[in-house]
C-alpha cells in the first residue's frame, strides 16, 4: 500500500488517492495501536491529496477533526508523521489565506524543536513563520522571529543557498513601508526560486514550491489558492 501510494505521488496520479483512502477506511483494526497507525496514514494521505490537487475544501473540512485527533494522541504518534501532519495542516491554511489558523500548527512544530525528526520541516517552518506573521500584521515580532530562524539554522549548520536567500528576504520584511518595495523584494526572491525550481534536485526542497506560490500571489494579486491550482500540474508534489 505504501509503495503504491509513493508511486502515485511520484507519478502525480492523485486521482488514485480517493480509492486508496476509501480502501483504508474499510480496513478493520484489531488493536488500538493498529487503529492509530491506520488513522494517521489516512489523515496523511487526505492532506497530500488536498494539497496536490488544489482541493483545499477537502483538507479544510477535515482539519477540525484532525486537530482534535492530534491533540488526543499527542506524544503517541510516530514523530516524523506527526510533524508532517502539522506542516501540511499549516500549508493548507496558508493556501486558503487563513493565516491565523496556520499559526498554531507552525508553532507546534517549533515547540517540538528538540526532536531529531524531519529537520527539513523544522527548518523551513522557522522561515515560513515570519511570512505568516507578516500577513497577520504582527510587525512588532517579525525581527525577533527572523533572528530566531537565523540562529536555529546557524546552530544546525550547513545553511543552504535557498535558506540564505529566504533569510535575506525576511530580514527586509520588518522595514518595508511601501507596496512597491515589497513587490520588488518579492520579485527578486521569486526569480531566484525559479532558478532552483528549474533543477530537478533543488526543486524537491521542502517549502520551495509553497513559498513560490505565496510570492506569485503577492505579485499577481491572485488569491493564493488560485495560484496554487494554476501551477500544481507543473510543480513538485508536497511531501
Amino acid at each position: 500500500s505504501s509503495n503504491f501510494v509513493n508511486s502515485c505521488l511520484h507519478l502525480k496520479r492523485y486521482g488514485d488517492f480517493p480509492a486508496v483512502i476509501a480502501k483504508l477506511h474499510s480496513l478493520k483494526s484489531s488493536t488500538p495501536h493498529m487503529e492509530d497507525e491506520l488513522n494517521q496514514h489516512i489523515y496523511y494521505l487526505e492532506l497530500l491529496y488536498s494539497l496536490n490537487t488544489g482541493h483545499l475544501d477537502r483538507g479544510l473540512a477535515l482539519a477540525p477533526e484532525l486537530g482534535e485527533w492530534l491533540e488526543q494522541h499527542a506524544g503517541q504518534l510516530n514523530k516524523a508523521r506527526e510533524l508532517a501532519l502539522y506542516y501540511n495542516l499549516a500549508v493548507i491554511f496558508l493556501a486558503a489565506e487563513r493565516y491565523a489558523d496556520s499559526l498554531p500548527w507552525l508553532n507546534a512544530i517549533i515547540n517540538d524543536g528538540h526532536s531529531d525528526s524531519r529537520k527539513d520541516i523544522q527548518s523551513f517552518t522557522r522561515l515560513l513563520l515570519p511570512v505568516v506573521l507578516f500577513e497577520l500584521g504582527n510587525d512588532d515580532i517579525l525581527e525577533s522571529r527572523y533572528r530566531s530562524a537565523q540562529y536555529y539554522l546557524a546552530q544546525r549548520g550547513n545553511v543552504s543557498d535557498f535558506e540564505q536567500a529566504v533569510l535575506g528576504f525576511l530580514k527586509k520584511l520588518p522595514w518595508i513601508t511601501a507596496q512597491s518595495e515589497l513587490l520588488e523584494h518579492c520579485s527578486r526572491l521569486k526569480t531566484y526560486l525559479e532558478s532552483l525550481l528549474a533543477h530537478p534536485q533543488e526543486s524537491r526542497t521542502l517549502g520551495l514550491q509553497e513559498l513560490w506560490y505565496w510570492l506569485e500571489s503577492k505579485l499577481t494579486g491572485k488569491p493564493l489558492a488560485v495560484v496554487m491550482r494554476e501551477h500544481l500540474r507543473s510543480g513538485e508534489p508536497v511531501q
